[in-house]
């Protein structure tokens, strides 16, 4: 344990209650949480794949550990939406368990208490992790490889970070710099470099491996970093000067507003205090610490800066959620440097007093973060789950369907004998759709508005939500929603 402080008693089961309150708290949420976005039941659909494949075919834009773990526990488990949740809430449980040892391991127990509660009920960190998503998992195996390290553990360390870089290619950046300057910190060391980015390079070279094989290419990062950077706001940005005028902007409304937004205004000002607290420490675990947090928090505004969507876009929620428990660690350092003080000052009951409040007002703005995303969940994507439901229970498997996002990601995630199209591989567009729906003898429609689905260009009059003729086949309108939009069609031909 470092020297930087040694706690003032907290009795080492309090962790552990805080770990069970964590599992309770994201118990309560599973039921009322309707997914981050489309790829939540997108993943449901890849694991589904992963498994179908016998675990030889994953998508390239989407490393394989996640897919696989949540494959292999549907070989178990039988249901897609649940297995892919196991896994994900192992891995958020993992990383609050880690979060809270590492806490203990440089600061001591105090420090480690006050970072749990931090933890608690942080809205990515508690929801994240009953959504079928990878980043809870990618926490975890960040935190693992961080904990290794600061134990001296080199090849465990990047061992770790190799199986995080299966999750997300991020880790090749973070960690590998973490490894590497660690490795060196006396001067160059070829043995120790070698142990410590052997093994991550290892599972990179392997994927670049298997991408070549599979894909035809070995530049597995490419098409994920060009779909970003072209969703993003730069490209309608024109000239260097206003490209990063424009880049700084989102930056700063990232640090500014959605930093205090989502980790609560105690967290994130406690988090920031800590920063240049601990780099006068010249303990070897609190500097590697200290360097992979700057690393996530400098990776996560970098994203901002360089792609420049919009500072609310919700891609930053999911992109942000690495960096929380490093951030809750240093935020317990120095909440629990303010209560030894308080304490040797006004005494216990004044402390615990004043302890109470700032928790109370933490978890207050973090619990109603919480439930506005699961309001936004509920507005957005459980209309189109329930329609996925209603075309599983009501339309025979023969009928052909044009759907996408959630609707056909649910469909896909068990086996069926259906004929789904995506409005990504419809060859036509205009007037020359009818003749193509009458010739694939497609039953039902679901257009969407959002242009990157294609329906916008391939069908743009079917905006209008209103029965319609196309050609020789007419689309009556059954059901829409406006907040996300989309229009569910049934395809009325010719007799």
């Amino acid at each position: 344990m470092s020297s930087e402080s040694q706690g003032i008693g907290v009795p080492k089961s309090a962790w552990f209650l805080l770990v069970g309150l964590a599992l309770v708290w994201r118990g309560f949420l599973w039921p009322d949480f309707y997914g981050w976005e489309e790829s939540d039941y997108g993943n449901l659909a890849m694991a589904r794949g992963v498994l179908d494949s016998h675990f030889t075919t994953f998508d390239m834009n989407h490393l394989p550990l996640y897919y696989a773990l949540s494959a292999f526990a549907l070989l178990f488990i039988g249901s897609a939406e649940i297995a892919t949740v196991v896994v994900s809430l192992a891995g958020g449980l993992i990383a609050f368990v880690l979060a809270i040892r590492i806490s203990e391991y440089l600061f001591g127990r105090t420090a480690a208490i006050a970072a749990g509660v931090c933890l608690l009920a942080q809205p990515e960190f508690s929801l994240y992790s009953v959504s079928a998503l990878r980043e809870p998992l990618y926490a975890a195996l960040l935190l693992a490889s961080t904990y290794a390290l600061i134990r001296e553990r080199l090849r465990a360390s990047s061992s770790f970070a190799g199986l995080a870089f299966l999750v997300r290619f991020d880790a090749l950046i973070v960690l590998g710099l973490v490894l590497l300057v660690t490795a060196n910190r006396r001067g160059f060391d070829g043995r120790r470099t070698l142990h410590a980015l052997g093994p991550l390079l290892g599972c990179v070279a392997l994927w670049m491996l298997y991408c070549q094989f599979q894909h035809g290419t070995w530049q597995f990062w490419a098409h994920s970093i060009a779909v970003n950077l072209e969703t993003g706001g730069a490209g309608n940005v024109s000239g260097a000067v206003s490209w990063i005028g424009q880049g700084m902007s989102v930056t700063w409304g990232l640090a500014t507003t959605i930093l205090p937004r989502h980790l609560s205004w105690v967290l994130f000002l406690a988090g920031a205090c800590a920063l240049p607290s601990l780099l006068a420490s010249t303990h070897p675990g609190v500097r590697i610490f200290l360097l992979t947090t700057l690393l996530l928090l400098g990776f996560w505004l970098a994203i901002g800066f360089v792609g420049q969507h919009e500072v609310g876009h919700n891609l930053y929620w999911k992109w942000l959620l690495p960096l929380i428990p490093y951030w809750a660690i240093g935020a317990g350092v120095i909440l629990a440097r303010a209560g030894e003080r308080l304490l040797r000052a006004a005494g216990p009951a004044s402390t615990a007093i004043a302890a109470a409040l700032l928790a109370l007002t933490m978890l207050g703005q973090q619990v109603r973060e919480s439930q506005r995303q699961i309001n936004v969940s509920e507005q957005l994507y459980k209309p189109q789950l329930d329609l996925a439901r209603s075309i599983e229970a009501e339309i025979p498997e023969d009928q052909v369907l044009l759907v996408d996002n959630i609707p056909g990601c649910w469909l896909n995630r068990r086996p069926h004998n259906r004929t789904l199209w995506s409005w990504m591989d419809v060859p036509v567009s205009g007037a020359a759709f009818g003749d193509w729906l009458l010739e694939e003898d497609v039953r039902y429609v679901l257009w969407f508005r959002e242009a990157w689905t294609q329906a916008p260009r391939v069908a743009p009059n079917l905006a209008s939500g209103e029965t319609i003729t196309i050609g020789p086949v007419k689309l009556v309108a059954l059901d829409q929603e406006d907040a996300y939009g989309w229009v569910w069609y049934r395809v009325d031909a010719p007799a």
